[in-house]
């Protein structure tokens, strides 16, 4: 049975790592608690068991193997999870865990991040990561990345890497006003990377919203709290991002971007290096161009 000492903040870790002992039955209740998240959750056990088409001992026996003691004590965590959710920094200011360490002032923050990656090895389930792989690895896929007012800078790593190794790769410009013209393109060949952390943004919730009234696969990185767009998402990362710090960490994210990156390297080596060869030739020129040339 799972320790739910840290439950309030890893619901949807802890549901994803306990998915193999479950049976078949309740492995349903678990999935339909992670696809209509939050809301199947805080249904009572005769609405949760309806939605789930299971019974409503079939709920009392996953809730128990999850590690938690009775369907009330499920829910309260669930709410407090949500609460956390849309904490602003300032909101965490006096919940910072950190302590004073002057000899090694790193280590505890180091240590939390090994934590979250240690929590993001056990969350992700290699049959989604497998099928993510297979859709990024078709070329006949366009890929769009967006990112929200953090993690931009995570959408456009992961383009960096990705315009590199395949065709058909997009950023999503930042400008939002420019975004009407890149959703009328959009169809069902196309695949959309979001990342969406708390506080959550309305704007990035209405792009995807677009997007998968188009037909468009939507991948989606955010935190353990989960973006409003988990509930639109074919495939969902939730990563672990609490440290002591009022600022949350990325690090986790990072770890399985760029593993992502790895598997698809060695997935399609061949046709990547031919790529790669390719555009190195082309740059060349370009810098030997740019070393010739004297700084006036």
């Amino acid at each position: 049975m799972a320790d739910n000492s840290n439950q309030s903040s890893n619901m949807g870790i802890l549901i994803r790592s306990n998915l193999d002992q479950l049976t078949s039955k309740e492995r349903i209740v678990a999935r339909t608690l992670l696809n209509q998240y939050p809301t199947a959750g805080l249904c009572t056990i005769a609405a949760l068991a309806e939605i789930a088409n299971v019974s409503g001992p079939t709920v009392l026996r996953t809730i128990k193997k999850l590690g938690f003691k009775s369907y009330g004590n499920f829910q309260t965590m669930l709410r407090k999870e949500l609460q956390l959710g849309f904490e602003a920094p300032l909101d965490r200011v006096n919940k910072s865990e950190t302590s004073p360490n002057t000899d090694a002032p790193f280590v505890p923050y180091a240590e939390a991040c090994l934590q979250n990656i240690g929590l993001a090895n056990m969350s992700v389930n290699s049959n989604e990561f497998n099928a993510v792989i297979s859709l990024i690895a078709n070329e006949n896929r366009p890929v769009f990345l967006l990112g929200g007012r953090f993690t931009d800078s995570l959408a456009r790593y992961f383009y960096f890497h990705l315009h590199i190794i395949r065709p058909h790769v997009h950023i999503v410009p930042q400008q939002r006003e420019t975004w009407p013209e890149v959703i009328y393109d959009l169809g069902v060949k196309d695949i959309i990377i979001v990342f969406d952390v708390r506080r959550y943004q309305r704007d990035v919730l209405l792009f995807c919203e677009q997007a998968k009234k188009r037909g468009s696969h939507i991948i989606l990185f955010t935190d353990q709290w989960l973006s409003p767009i988990a509930t639109i998402a074919d495939h969902i990362f939730p990563m672990p991002t609490a440290v002591p710090s009022q600022w949350d960490s990325a690090v986790s994210t990072l770890v399985l971007l760029e593993c992502i990156v790895a598997k698809l390297n060695e997935r399609n080596h061949k046709s990547i290096n031919a790529r790669i060869k390719k555009l190195e030739a082309l740059r060349q020129p370009l810098h030997s161009d740019l070393i010739g040339k004297e700084v006036p």
